[in-house]
């Protein structure tokens, strides 16, 4: 009986000890089919001002589109900046050393209670903290993109109706990062070896969920979606596509 138990946890050891080289690999097989895909993507090329008025288009039109581009372009670099400049204070020394103080009374309180300290879910309540104030500092940015496209005929969006769909769009982004960091830090603290390959293939299946159920789940909420009646003009659209 001992030498039979001796055996499966032989096996069983050295199951465990190739987990790591197989989470690596399996790894490297899905950012290899990434970048292979991605290399491998039809792009479009770009169009210019000069070739839509050759197609056709009035020349005032093709300015005010180029007016538009431009300053759209603006506003996506104030963006970035706005995104560097709150990971700079998040990571600043003033408000590391207020946030860790305050994380440090809450765990200290629950083990004076004897209860057990949340690490992973408390990782992620402070990377949701770091992006939701990035969303708000973005608030101004996004809503001069609003008003631009209403100004230009490209939207017909009311103030309350933008605020919705901005709502519908950040809230359950907050959600599933919440979600993917106490996963990564659970990971962490139960595969300290090979979490890395782990929360990769995990958090990548995840993605593919989240693409497959997105038309089902969360378009919904934005957009009306019915069947084309019109066959002829379906399929016309399908070829363009």
């Amino acid at each position: 009986m001992t030498s039979r138990v001796s055996a499966v946890t032989s096996r069983v050891s050295a199951v465990t000890s190739r987990a790591p080289a197989v989470l690596w690999a399996a790894a490297a097989l899905a950012v290899l089919v990434a970048i292979a895909s991605e290399l491998t993507r039809t792009t479009v090329p770009v169009t210019s001002a000069v070739d839509l008025v050759d197609a056709g288009l009035p020349a005032a039109v093709a300015s005010r589109a180029a007016e538009y581009r431009a300053g759209q372009r603006q506003l996506a670099v104030g963006a970035l900046a706005i995104r560097a400049l709150v990971a700079v204070l998040a990571l600043s020394p003033f408000v590391v050393r207020r946030v860790a103080g305050r994380v440090r009374v809450v765990v200290d309180a629950r083990v004076a209670r004897g209860k057990r300290v949340p690490r992973a879910a408390m990782a992620g309540a402070l990377a949701v903290g770091v992006v939701v104030a990035t969303d708000l500092a973005l608030l101004p940015v996004r809503l001069v993109s609003w008003r631009r496209a209403v100004d230009v005929g490209l939207s017909t969006q009311s103030l309350g109706s933008w605020a919705r769909d901005t709502a519908v769009v950040l809230l359950p982004q907050w959600g599933l990062l919440f979600l993917a960091v106490v996963l990564t830090a659970w990971l962490i603290t139960r595969r300290p070896r090979d979490w890395v390959p782990a929360a990769g293939l995990l958090l990548g299946g995840g993605g593919v969920l989240v693409v497959l159920l997105s038309p089902l789940v969360f378009e919904p909420l934005l957009l009306n979606f019915e069947p084309l009646e019109d066959t002829a003009l379906r399929d016309r659209i399908e070829v363009l596509a």
